[in-house]
């Protein structure tokens, strides 16, 4: 287990005690957030989105001088872009109307341009060549736009009336304090931020802090530099009295990584803090194990506060509205899925939010238990049930629709903890390091790209699994009945779906419980809205069976007292023989047969050759199966034991 001696028992106890209320804080607090945040600028800004195709970003660079008390920004901003296109002879960058656009240059040449619409256009003469490299600098300045919701740079107080300015793009508000191409999936490969202030300001940006400079009057110059691919809306200013907190996460036998708080003087003397605070560094080491290595190690990670509650995944310095164990796991958790890997629509949002709640929740198990873990599952798949629509976001010119939080967070993270299920503890895992490490690494990826990756790890297809749970909406509503008859269990299954989706593919966990006290699980692949399967060699007496008992599945479930329907005539005449068996099993008894299916204990479809009926079993490893045979909309599954 991947904790450190500095989290005592004790910790642990004040957590389970302390925090129970807290645990689910990340993800409301952050889909309220960013709901509320961009939704008025959306309505009204009329921005275009995604930015410019013609052009794609290579590298930004932002010089910022921000006067607090007139609430105003002058702005120096810096863009190279290799062209996309051919003969293009004018491209445009973002930029809210607020502003006004003193002059822009191209490639070292003042050049003619209009800003309309939330765009500056840059036009000239002669067009640019695909694959050219060109260099853009904009000069601007103005007051940031101001609504009921705060957008742009946010110029705010904490405590005792001390000032505080931050910022927050997602999804689409960049635009609202400095020139862009607004679109996730066109990251600058590096980024300089310079944000110059008067020197009651500690300014913090992404990256390593390269300088401050002393301007002599009264303002000193902040220079961060981040030398890692960066989507346009994790870049962030955050600037107060802060108080900074130090420590070090140590990732080998020779190098540290520096992990920095920037907290308000108030925060800093809370008591409460500073045991949350110190479970960063275990988080990195949970889940730099689990997902890979720290996506930005030669650099830094940390939380800067700012003033509004919830979080943001700024890249490697997290703002923070308040601090609490799941707003912790979260925007750490972020650094990997929606920084490293970032979703490359907002449709594609389930890649970035419903992975980062996932890692609360697997925090949560790890730094806490397995039963805060399945009380915090089971809130999510209670408040999943109420979802509508596809966790695929239909809608993403509604931000309230990209931020839903029973849906993007809740049912968003419960669908990775049922694939979980799916695919078994090893090849999840190795799912989620290979999506983070090889060809999606730095870049963006959408929601069928990690299928690949999780289908390529796990060596079969999957589509059935996000058809149903991605792309599919409802849940399944299942009722089962049961009965023992010497050494064989019959059960019958049957299912519904909720709305939209009729008919779920999942394996289903049944447990045998037996009146001498033990237990066992069998997995079946329920696969059709009606099941009959037969479950040989059990010698104990059964005394009840739980459906699906580790709750791995969204679902309702009713167990059913009428057995009339487990003695039908197929279901007692079919026979499979011998069994056990070795090479050859045979059947007999079975009528209107579509097709038939041979699965293990884990779910997975195994290949076979069928022989009039006789099965050739002779290269399967030895174990229990399930042979389903099919009709349209359902199946009688068969147990066999293969020695």
């Amino acid at each position: 287990m991947i904790m450190k001696k500095l989290i005592a028992i004790v910790l642990l106890f004040y957590f389970q005690i302390s925090l129970a209320q807290e645990i689910d804080f990340s993800g409301v607090k952050c889909s309220h957030f960013k709901q509320k945040w961009s939704k008025e600028m959306l309505d009204k800004s009329n921005l275009r989105f995604p930015g410019d195709g013609q052009i794609d970003v290579n590298y930004y660079f932002l010089h910022l001088k921000i006067d607090p008390n007139r609430q105003y920004l002058t702005g120096e901003v810096t863009g190279r872009y290799t062209v996309n296109a051919e003969n293009v002879s004018s491209f445009f960058l973002d930029l809210n109307n607020a502003y006004t656009v003193d002059s822009v240059i191209l490639n070292g040449q003042r050049i003619s341009f209009s800003h309309s619409s939330n765009k500056i256009d840059f036009s000239f003469s002669e067009g640019l060549s695909k694959g050219e490299n060109i260099e853009t600098k904009v000069y601007y300045r103005g007051t940031p736009p101001r609504t009921s919701d705060g957008l742009s740079i946010e110029f705010d107080t904490h405590g005792n009336n001390q000032s505080v300015i931050w910022t927050l793009s997602e999804p689409y508000d960049a635009p609202s304090w400095w020139p862009c191409i607004d679109n996730p999936a066109d990251k600058a490969d590096s980024c300089d931020v310079w944000i110059t202030l008067p020197s009651f300001y500690t300014s913090v940006s992404q990256g390593n802090l390269e300088e401050i400079k002393v301007n002599g009057d009264g303002t000193h110059t902040t220079k961060w530099k981040h030398r890692y691919p960066i989507a346009h809306y994790l870049i962030s200013i955050a600037a107060s009295n802060y108080q900074k907190l130090e420590r070090y996460f140590t990732h080998s036998e020779t190098d540290s990584m520096l992990v920095v708080d920037y907290l308000y003087p108030e925060t800093l003397n809370n008591p409460n803090v500073g045991p949350l605070l110190n479970l960063t560094v275990p988080m990195l080491e949970l889940f730099s194990a689990k997902f890979g290595e720290y996506p930005f190690i030669k650099e830094k990670y940390g939380h800067a506060m700012f003033g509004f509650g919830g979080g943001m995944e700024h890249q490697t310095i997290s703002s923070m509205g308040g601090f609490s164990f799941g707003l912790i796991a979260h925007e750490l958790a972020h650094q990997w899925f929606g920084d490293k890997v970032t979703c490359k629509t907002w449709r594609d949002i389930w890649v970035n939010e419903g992975f980062a709640e996932f890692g609360d929740l697997y925090a949560v198990q790890q730094l806490i238990g397995e039963e805060a873990y399945q009380k915090q599952v089971s809130d999510y798949m209670t408040a999943s049930k109420k979802v509508t629509g596809t966790i695929a976001i239909e809608n993403t010119s509604s931000v309230s629709s990209i931020f839903n939080y029973a849906k993007t967070y809740q049912k968003g993270s419960v669908v990775l903890h049922m694939l979980r299920g799916v695919m078994g503890e090893e090849l999840f895992f190795s799912a989620l390091k290979e999506y983070q490490t090889t060809e999606f690494a730095y870049g963006a990826a959408t929601i069928e790209d990690f299928q690949m990756v999780a289908e390529r790890v796990y060596g079969e297809s999957l589509d059935w699994f996000f058809a149903e749970w991605l792309f599919g909406t409802g849940y399944p509503i299942y009722s089962y009945s049961w009965q023992q008859i010497g050494q064989n269990v019959n059960a019958f299954v049957k299912h519904q779906g909720s709305s939209g989706t009729t008919t779920f593919t999942m394996p289903v966990q049944l447990q045998l419980n037996y009146e001498d006290g033990t237990s066992e699980i069998e997995t079946v692949m329920v696969d059709k809205n009606q099941v009959m399967i037969e479950l040989t060699g059990k010698s104990g007496t059964i005394k009840s069976i739980d459906f699906d008992p580790n709750n791995l599945i969204i679902k309702d479930v009713t167990e059913l007292q009428d057995l009339s329907v487990l003695a039908t005539e197929q279901n007692v005449s079919s026979k499979l023989y011998p069994n056990p068996a070795q090479e050859l099993i045979q059947f007999s008894g079975i009528e209107e047969l579509n097709d038939i299916q041979l699965f293990d204990q884990s779910g997975r479809v195994k290949q076979i050759e069928i022989s009039g009926n006789a099965i050739n079993i002779k290269y399967l490893p030895a174990g229990r199966y399930f042979i389903h045979f099919n009709t349209n909309d359902t199946s009688l599954v068969k147990s066999f034991i293969k020695n």
